[in-house]
């Protein structure tokens, strides 16, 4: 009999008690974790096919890179296409695959603009064989203390706002430009054994490997500056992309760089003009042109003979 009442007792006890925990639990809860969500995107970036961004800045027009073979390209404004490089895709991808959401911000339309994530974010699409794996669209972001960095996001079929770390509309609210590869020159320079200076009147000269040593007309130059030089030219770059420039722009060479290179044979940077309008041209880009865009450019490329002294 007093078996029986204390094991009661005991269920009564233990049924309070766990009342009293579902209780607190629900009141406690916050209110957005019923639909927070761990991860967000889900992509396997071996797979991708193409990706489709509407950034601001490009007026929410569509930017479309897409795989040809193994190469990327990137559509330009004038429907014209253009190479990608590799490093700009992963880049991409790996933002992407690393977006964890730290919380829930909103979870009604109506908070939409107050975080960009309605039709003024950048919205981006993630393709793997013409299928639609992932459609987000990135808002603003914002700062707090101490040094953390915040974007809000969304996926375009829901209406939760998720809070992310980092600033991704530096990544991805870009013209097509900005995805293209802006190598003029990409060699190592100890495949160099001689550049040539082209210039007006008579202050060409060649700078020449003897020995392991770099000398103009005989003279050792200084290794460092040399060096320092031969650096900034072997991955020499410029975002200025002219497209179809008119003939009339190509009609007269003012500078010319020519290197010779054991790996790449002769490679040729040639400066259709003198001052920040000039038209740039690399043998190794044969189909692009770019505009020297400032004066520090040609004045940094174009270097005389004193620079290495």
């Amino acid at each position: 009999m007093f078996n029986n009442y204390s094991n009661k007792k005991l269920v009564i006890v233990f049924a309070a008690l766990l009342l009293i925990v579902v209780v607190m639990f629900i009141f406690d809860s916050n209110p957005n974790e019923s639909t927070f969500k761990k991860n967000i995107v889900d992509i396997n970036k071996s797979d991708v096919t193409s990706i489709s961004i509407y950034p601001g800045v490009n007026n929410h027009k569509e930017v479309k890179l897409f795989k040809v073979g193994n190469k990327w390209k990137v559509t330009l404004n004038n429907n014209k296409t253009a190479d990608v490089p590799q490093e700009k895709i992963d880049g991409l991808l790996r933002v992407l695959t690393q977006i964890k959401p730290k919380r829930v911000a909103a979870k009604e339309p109506i908070k939409w603009k107050e975080f960009q994530v309605d039709t003024s974010g950048t919205q981006v699409k993630v393709f793997e064989d013409g299928d639609l794996v992932l459609d987000i669209v990135i808002g603003k972001y914002v700062f707090k203390q101490p040094r953390s960095l915040s974007s809000f996001v969304r996926l375009s079929d829901e209406e939760e706002v998720y809070e992310v770390n980092g600033i991704l509309s530096i990544t991805f609210n870009h013209k097509p430009d900005y995805f293209r590869d802006f190598h003029l020159v990409f060699d190592n320079n100890t495949n160099w054994s001689k550049v040539t200076f082209t210039y007006p009147a008579d202050s060409s000269f060649v700078l020449a490997k003897l020995n392991n040593k770099w000398m103009i007309e005989g003279v050792e130059t200084d290794s460092a500056k040399t060096v320092n030089y031969l650096n900034s030219l072997q991955t020499l770059t410029n975002s200025n992309f002219v497209d179809n420039p008119g003939k009339e722009s190509l009609s007269k060479a003012f500078y010319t760089i020519t290197v010779e290179s054991k790996d790449k044979g002769t490679i040729v940077i040639t400066s259709f003009g003198k001052d920040e309008n000039a038209i740039i041209h690399s043998s190794m880009r044969p189909e692009v042109y770019f505009k020297a865009g400032t004066k520090p450019f040609l004045t940094r490329t174009f270097v005389g003979r004193k620079h290495f002294f």
